[in-house]
């Protein structure tokens, strides 16, 4: 096995099983929660990462792998003691270029301790989480003209505020020479996030900490090509649970919502320029 090279934001623990399947640890929310989904909210399930039950020694073994792709899985000290295996959502796209939203104004669960709660309440307060509801927590961005993948650090994601949030959609698809293949993946991505935001609406359950991620095909942009693969999947339940007792997750859906209005903005300003390279 060898460590996932297209995971942009976390930490770098994805390990790919073979093209289509990559192992991750986790908790026991994590797993919880693709174990929930098909019962306690199918309609969220074409949004998620296909799941395909626990990493054992007998999945290893069937793994492409010898001594010098040989890794080790991090656990960060034992906190990740389960590791599940999930469809890479990537596999279709040739040169994805690849967003990671962080949701939510809350990014500590209810077993935080106060030390812990206090940061992550500061982390939010001091990052657009706290005032738009998401953050760029990372980009990774394929450039065709050197055909080569550039991954932007969380400093790109902090050192936007409320006020240029929104400029992120142009920079994640500034390789994308054709105004209008530009247009239209900012569009499907619109397209999707709103289906996403219809669904998760009338999904019960505490979410934090979760993230939407997102990529399109630079390739397929480059060629001109009138249908440009993309992809919007909802990942990184850590922290998260499905529970009908408690209704919509507000601070959640805030996020998603200011998802919906940067994309709104980032339309109107490219339908408002003319065709260029340089936009």
């Amino acid at each position: 096995m060898k460590y996932f090279a297209g995971q942009v934001a976390g930490h770098d623990s994805l390990l790919e099983v073979s093209p289509t399947v990559l192992a991750k640890p986790c908790n026991q929310f994590e797993r919880q929660f693709y174990l929930d989904a098909p019962r306690l909210a199918p309609a969220v399930v074409p949004f998620l990462a296909p799941f395909h039950g626990d990493f054992t020694p007998a999945s290893q073994d069937q793994a492409d792998c010898d001594e010098s792709n040989a890794v080790l899985i991090d656990t960060r000290g034992g906190k990740l003691n389960l590791v599940i295996q999930l469809g890479n959502v990537l596999a279709h796209l040739r040169t994805p270029s690849v967003m990671d939203i962080k949701l939510g104004t809350q990014l500590y669960d209810r077993l935080a301790d106060d030390k812990k709660r206090i940061h992550m309440e500061e982390l939010s307060a001091s990052t657009t989480n706290g005032s738009v509801g998401w953050r760029v927590s990372g980009l990774r961005l394929h450039d065709p003209v050197v055909d080569v993948f550039t991954n932007y650090g969380k400093a790109f994601g902090k050192s936007l505020d409320a006020s240029t949030i929104a400029t992120a959609w142009l920079e994640f698809t500034k390789h994308v020479p054709h105004h209008a293949v530009r247009l239209f993946i900012l569009e499907q991505i619109r397209a999707n996030v709103a289906q996403f935001f219809a669904t998760v609406e009338q999904v019960h359950g505490t979410f934090v900490g979760t993230s939407l991620l997102i990529a399109f095909d630079t390739a397929a942009a480059v060629a001109g090509s009138s249908d440009v693969p993309t992809c919007v999947r909802w990942i990184d339940f850590a922290h998260s649970e499905l529970d009908d007792a408690v209704g919509p997750n507000d601070q959640f859906l805030f996020g998603v919502r200011n998802v919906l209005a940067a994309l709104d903005w980032a339309l109107a300003h490219l339908q408002s320029v003319s065709s260029s390279p340089s936009l």
